[in-house]
């Protein structure tokens, strides 16, 4: 190959690199705890054209359909930052304590290699059971067993609205402290054969817009 064609591949591939357009993103993973009681989470991705020259975002697609997106505009000159607002709606998944989505955006610098954007809240526990799960051995005494129900601390007082039933399992609900502390007196009615039941309250209270349900499994084994 002759010195000359060398040369002007050589030149023509530094051309193409300076010219290069290049989005750079101050974080991809976004991870935080959302407050107590709260059902609408809002953050941002931000990112800077480092290159030289413009870029576009051509499409921004969440995983699901609890996240919006929104942005000032959508081409941006070397040098220009920007940001991808993210609301996040808790109450599509409700009864997750970590609530994980993605966020794919196209740009014009690299059209066929979206950049994932991961997104990672956890939901603080607002009502908790322990033990989350009662056994007895087939053949032992039918003997009643204790659960404790109680609220987090910052939520304000809660109501215990049982909405399921077993006709083996006898369930008393007992205030320990009113609105904060229950204690279930769980009792099997039989123990010689296998049995096992969901038991599930609705959680009331005014720190909760949406449905809180607190669960206890029960089981015979």
């Amino acid at each position: 190959m002759p010195a000359g064609a060398i040369l002007a591949g050589i030149l023509c591939f530094t051309v193409v690199t300076e010219l290069r357009a290049d989005l750079s993103w101050e974080k991809k993973k976004i991870e935080f705890t959302s407050k107590i009681g709260e059902e609408v989470v809002r953050t941002a991705y931000r990112f800077t054209n480092t290159g030289k020259t413009p870029v576009s975002v051509l499409d921004i697609k969440p995983s699901c359909g609890c996240v919006a997106t929104s942005l000032e505009k959508f081409d941006y000159a070397p040098g220009e930052s920007g940001e991808i607002k993210i609301t996040f709606d808790l109450g599509m998944d409700e009864f997750a304590r970590l609530q994980k989505r993605t966020i794919a955006v196209t740009t014009s610098d690299a059209p066929k290699s979206p950049t994932v954007l991961k997104l990672r809240v956890h939901v603080p526990e607002t009502v908790s059971a322990s033990p989350k799960a009662v056994i007895w051995h087939r053949g032992e005494k039918p003997r009643t067993k204790d659960v404790i129900v109680k609220a987090a601390s910052g939520i304000a007082a809660i109501k215990l609205i049982q909405t399921t039933s077993n006709d083996n399992f006898l369930v008393e609900v007992k205030p320990e402290v009113e609105g904060r502390r229950y204690r279930l007196k769980i009792t099997p009615g039989r123990t010689d054969a296998p049995s096992y039941a969901e038991l599930k309250f609705n959680v009331l209270s005014a720190s909760f817009v949406h449905r809180v349900v607190c669960e206890v499994h029960l089981n015979v084994e």
